[in-house]
């Protein structure tokens, strides 16, 4: 990717909390806007439903509707609702009223909450693919600039955060609307009043913002990068577990976790916490203003405190629903500032391009004559010259053998070849085609290939056969386990090709672990192999057998051995040796001992080697 690129990308992200919150939820913005409406017809109900208290209450008191004067335009209008039920008995006219109002309320609400919870599920479930989708899909590099831990972290707990969009903000949604709604009514009854609780309730907002911004924000963010560290040491402690019982490394391991945790526990008590404050606090005050309300109206108007009464009941019960769901408010919304840390790192995740690989558009079908590398060069990050310069024709059918010592850059070619890598510098030519012009996936479904570290999954044996060919019967299993000489040993489990083989293979040993990787490979039946220190853990005679299978398949295969074992190659049509990044030599067994040049040294040297260890 280009610096103008990166540049790019990293302009058109938003900057607000806010933003990338709508960010998330565009893609449900019509059910978003379905679960809106559904709140507000709860929040709007609620509020009717205090409102409605009146007529019920002033009925009980008065027996009539004679307080117009003070109850204001919303009051008035349902005491006029009330009154044209058709029931005899105001009272009872007035009950059903409430009753209506109360079930109509609690119905919107089962509904609002049932709709928040399932598009949470939603949408969880989706960020959760999307992640694991954009994750398995960056370049290879990728993963090596990403701690396992990071990526894990990421993948399920950052992703579950931002499912818990749609409990906070549908939350925050309605009692928003409740607030809209009851300060309309509050103001119907009272200008006056109402200026005197907000203002009550403006101190009590500035209280919040502190602790949000202040303590919640920062202790969250923290957080976030020890909870990421926690994954990690237990995901490396799970991987390296045979390592730390070996040495016996559990006091070091247990420290270092119990540092982290003990860190994540004081950070969470720190943003956690004060969302406990708000709503004691505004409840207290509430409560206060409700008692001192009723105090003063019977001590200063005692001659109107029947005609008063129903309309301070209304306004009391407005405002006992104001002050819970300002504090609802503050909790939701100190609760989306613990999670945006997490957002941003999934949204981070999802929205850069940084790592996105440019794929070809081409089908590769096969090719026909050669592979050519063309002055090929690659550096790591961290590494350059790691190849310089590589030139080398692999022709179709044959055997190449590529050589060298460690670091010489032998796997790097191969890594080149599977896409894991594209060049830094040269090009890589199918049959005069630029092999980066064809999709990824139809150049792979041609190349099959077995490195030093098999890599087995806890799945069956079966499984972990087909996932070289996913459609593949069982017949097409077998036979790739009679060529990889796997069979022999399934054959002696006690479930066969159904055994699980456990966490990276630990059930089945190295040599057996490599031959079900060598018939992942073969099942496929692919045009070009490539064996990376492929048998360097098997016996010398499943070697040998192996090493038989794939020259016999060499009359229609294209076969590519990097070997550090030099008696194994000797076979090959091709030998190309690498040394320090540079092809120094190629030709055949015979021809390269012939010339005395690295290939001879190499080959002699361990021949002194394997003597020694012989005696």
């Amino acid at each position: 990717m280009t610096l103008e690129r990166n540049m790019e990308t990293r302009k058109s992200h938003p900057k607000s909390d806010l933003n990338v919150i709508l960010w998330f939820i565009k893609p449900y913005l019509g059910r978003a806007m379905l679960l809106f409406v559904i709140l507000f017809a709860y929040a709007l109900f609620d509020t009717i439903s205090v409102g409605a208290l009146y007529p019920f209450i002033n009925k009980i008191l008065s027996g009539a509707s004679g307080t117009v004067q003070y109850s204001g335009r919303i009051l008035s209008m349902l005491e006029e609702i009330s009154v044209k039920i058709p029931i005899n008995d105001k009272l009872i006219a007035a009950s059903v009223f409430l009753l209506f109002l109360v079930v109509v309320t609690h119905v919107a609400g089962i509904i609002a909450e049932t709709l928040s919870l399932w598009y949470h599920l939603i949408l969880y479930t989706d960020l959760q693919n999307r992640v694991y989708n954009r994750i398995i899909r960056n370049t290879y590099s990728y993963f090596h600039v990403k701690k396992q831990g990071e990526l894990m972290y990421i993948g399920r707990e950052a992703s579950l955060s931002v499912g818990e969009i749609f409990f906070y903000f549908p939350k925050t949604g309605i009692e928003v609307f409740r607030v809209i709604v009851i300060t309309a009514l509050l103001v119907s009854i009272s200008i006056k009043y109402t200026a005197i609780a907000y203002a009550v309730i403006a101190v009590f907002g500035l209280f919040v913002y502190f602790l949000s911004n202040r303590i919640v924000s920062p202790a969250a963010q923290k957080a976030q990068t020890v909870y990421a560290n926690i994954t990690s040491i237990f995901s490396e402690t799970i991987a390296g577990i045979r390592q730390i019982k070996i040495a016996d490394a559990y006091r070091y391991w247990l420290g270092k976790f119990s540092k982290e945790t003990e860190t994540a526990k004081r950070l969470q008590f720190r943003y956690v916490a004060p969302s406990y404050f708000p709503s004691h606090l505004i409840i207290g005050v509430g409560s206060m203003m409700v008692i001192s309300s009723i105090i003063y109206l019977k001590m200063r108007m005692p001659d109107k405190f029947g005609l008063l009464f129903p309309i301070v009941i209304v306004y009391m019960g407005a405002l006992t629903k104001l002050m819970p769901s300002l504090s609802n408010i503050s909790q939701q919304w100190m609760g989306l500032k613990g999670l945006f840390p997490r957002l941003r790192i999934t949204y981070e995740t999802l929205s850069d391009r940084q790592y996105i690989e440019d794929d070809g558009t081409k089908d590769f079908i096969g090719f026909e004559r050669d592979i050519r590398f063309d002055n090929v060069g690659f550096s790591y990050a961290t590494r350059d010259g790691v190849l310089k310069d590589v030139s080398i024709i692999i022709p179709k059918n044959k055997v190449v053998a590529i050589v060298g010592e460690s670091g010489s850059g032998k796997s790097t070619i191969a890594d080149i070849f599977l896409r894991l890598y594209a060049p830094t510098q040269g090009s890589i030519s199918v049959d005069g085609e630029d092999y980066l012009a064809f999709s990824r996936s139809s150049w792979l479904k041609h190349v099959g290939m077995v490195s030093q570290d098999a890599f087995i999954f806890h799945a069956s044996i079966k499984d972990n056969i087909a996932m070289g060919k996913p459609d593949a019967n069982a017949q097409e299993i077998d036979e790739a386990a009679r060529m990889a000489f796997a069979d022999r040993f399934i054959q002696d489990l006690p479930d066969k090709y159904n055994t699980i083989l456990g966490e990276r293979g630990v059930k089945i040993s190295g040599g057996q672990r490599q031959r079900i990787a060598i018939a992942r490979a073969l099942i496929g039946q692919p045009e070009i192999l490539i064996f990376d220190e492929a048998t360097s853990s098997l016996d010398n005679i499943s070697e040998r057998k192996v090493q038989e299978a794939i020259l016999q398949e060499r009359a229609n295969k294209t076969t590519i051995i990097i070997a550090h074992r030099l008696s194994t190659i000797e076979h090959a049509d091709k030998i190309i040796v690498i040394n320090r990044g540079k092809v120094v030599e190629e030709g055949k067994h015979e021809e390269l001992l012939s010339h005395k040049g690295h290939y001879h040294d190499l080959y002699y040297r361990q021949k002194r080697v394997q003597r020694k260890e012989v005696i």
